[in-house]
C-alpha cells in the first residue's frame, strides 16, 4: 500500500506546513521530496533518523537543514498521511505546544469528516 500525503488547511485554506516549504530553499526541499517517497512506502514504519513517533499517535519527519527542522504529521483512514504543522526545533525536545497544534488539528479534521464537510479522496 502506498501512503498518501496531505496537508492539513484550516478553514479559510491556508495550510501552515505548505507556506513553510514554500519558505525554504531548494536543498530543503530536495531532501524533503526524497524523505517524502520514502514515508508514502514505509508510513508509521519509516525509521529514525528519519522519522520517530512523538505521542497520541503524532509523528515527526526530522530534517536537518539549517538547523533540525520538524514536520509533524498523524495518520488518519488507513492510508492517508496528514502533515499539520512545521517548525525549527530549538531545543532538545519538540515543544508540547506544537504536539498540541498537531492534535488539534487531527480532532478538527476528524470532526469534519464525521460531519460530511471534509472529504478525503
Amino acid at each position: 500500500m502506498e501512503y498518501k500525503i496531505r496537508f492539513y488547511t484550516d478553514k479559510n485554506n491556508y495550510s501552515q506546513v505548505k507556506e513553510f516549504i514554500k519558505s525554504q530553499g531548494d536543498k530543503f526541499k530536495s531532501k524533503l521530496y526524497g524523505f517524502l517517497d520514502q514515508l508514502k512506502i514505509k508510513g508509521p514504519t519509516l525509521p529514525r533518523p528519519i522519522a520517530d513517533t512523538l505521542k497520541d499517535g503524532i509523528h515527526e519527519l526530522r530534517i536537518k537543514y539549517k538547523g533540525n527542522v520538524r514536520i509533524l504529521y498523524f495518520f488518519i483512514q488507513r492510508d492517508q498521511i496528514i502533515f499539520s504543522n512545521a517548525f525549527v526545533k530549538k531545543g532538545s525536545k519538540v515543544p508540547e505546544s506544537e504536539i498540541n497544534k498537531a492534535k488539534k488539528n487531527r480532532k478538527e479534521l476528524e470532526m469534519g469528516l464525521r460531519r460530511g464537510e471534509i472529504e478525503l479522496l
